[in-house]
């Protein structure tokens, strides 16, 4: 990942090749190594938000692997409160964000909506995109 800031729509095609363990791997690694792009909200907002939209839509993953996205989405935005807490505005977009697109995803995110489009494409990697 080249720059170290772009727009959310840069940073969401960057996520949009990876599977759920890439991404996690990705922002991890992102974070362990103290990357420049840990500056910029838009890359946290693309992370998280592909970490949930795996979580819920990804019809390959097993119960543990949803977990395991949620609970790195968590520590995502549990991170970028901390990094931004002196900027109520930042956080407060970040969380209306994240809240609007987890809203789009819920109605899709059922076992039984899963499992068709498992069905339907075994081999597909299904994304909602608005």
């Amino acid at each position: 990942m080249a720059s170290a800031y772009k727009s959310f729509d840069a940073w969401q095609e960057s996520f949009m090749s990876l599977d759920a363990a890439e991404t996690r791997k990705t922002y991890n690694d992102a974070i362990a190594s103290k990357a420049d792009c840990l500056g910029d909200i838009n890359f946290h907002s693309a992370a998280v938000d592909r970490l949930l939209e795996h979580a819920w839509l990804s019809p390959e993953l097993s119960d543990g692997q949803r977990r395991a996205c949620t609970g790195f989405a968590t520590r995502g935005i549990e991170l970028v409160e901390a990094m931004w807490t002196a900027n109520d505005e930042v956080v407060e977009r970040f969380h209306n964000a994240i809240d609007n697109a987890t809203a789009c995803y819920i109605p899709f995110s059922s076992p039984m909506v899963r499992e068709l489009m498992r069905a339907l494409s075994p081999t597909q990697n299904f994304t909602l995109r608005s």
